[in-house]
């Protein structure tokens, strides 16, 4: 299976039920009828859990990438909207909600920078996940109390993020996102 539907199903059997068309903008992943955890791709934040015409939905939007997914017919939902997500973060269960007629998740991929939706199958061709680590600032860190927990100055840390700290390396802030490596 691809890239994305692999992340999603953190490998587990899955298979194809219905391909992307312009009558069906999504792909339809069915999972040999077993109601299965999907998961966020990457880091994400949660911007819409309910019901659709289609069923119950969860949308992630994804800022590295600009694309907000779409999971459709699901069983069962496992995030609340404004919930940061991760590679790690359940989402929710595979399902038939809604017009559906066998256990399976429909995905939809928008861009958020055309509006246009993709091809998840297509999409996957060019997806490269995020392989840095990153640490984001909590209350009361500075810049030596993080670079001492990853084994490097606070220089070193300083110099790889000037552009999100900025001309004081003494002003960091609650919620930055600091690359590590």
């Amino acid at each position: 299976m691809s890239k994305i539907s692999n992340l999603i199903f953190h490998n587990k059997r899955h298979y194809i039920t219905q391909k992307f068309s312009n009558k069906h903008k999504a792909v339809d992943y069915g999972t040999y009828r077993k109601k299965i955890k999907q998961y966020a791709i990457e880091e994400g934040i949660i911007t819409y859990t309910g019901l659709i015409s289609g069923g119950k939905a969860v949308k992630i939007k994804y800022p590295r990438i600009n694309k907000e997914f779409m999971h459709l017919h699901l069983d069962k939902i496992l995030v609340k909207k404004g919930q940061m997500v991760n590679k790690n973060t359940a989402v929710g269960t595979t399902g038939m909600t809604g017009i559906a007629t066998g256990i399976h998740l429909h995905l939809r991929i928008k861009d958020l920078k055309t509006n246009k939706i993709l091809d998840p199958e297509e999409y996957s061709l060019i997806y490269e996940e995020d392989n840095h680590i990153y640490y984001i600032v909590k209350r009361k860190d500075n810049l030596t109390k993080i670079a001492r927990k990853y084994k490097m100055t606070w220089q070193e840390l300083y110099r790889k993020n000037k552009e999100i700290i900025g001309s004081n390396p003494n002003l960091i802030r609650v919620g930055q996102k600091l690359l590590i490596k």
